[in-house]
């Protein structure tokens, strides 16, 4: 089975299209990497600063259940 040489020249065509866009999608996601990297580091650094904060919310709830709970059982005596 012979090829045409119409048909080799479009598909050197279509190879040399693919892989030009491959070449700049490439460049395009290396060129905005850092871009990306620094949103995610901020997201992180967002998520730790809310985790520490849950962390003494938390901490400050404990101590006001336990201090509720003393209070409830000093009037139980109490009376």
């Amino acid at each position: 089975m012979m090829l045409k040489k119409g048909n080799v020249v479009i598909d050197i065509f279509a190879q040399i299209i693919y892989g030009l866009i491959v070449i700049s999608v490439v460049v395009f996601v290396l060129y905005y990497l850092p871009y990306i990297a620094k949103g995610v580091g901020k997201t992180i650094k967002q998520n730790e600063k809310i985790l520490e904060q849950n962390e003494q919310l938390i901490a400050l709830f404990k101590e006001q259940q336990k201090s509720a709970l003393t209070n409830t059982q000093d009037k139980k005596t109490l009376n």
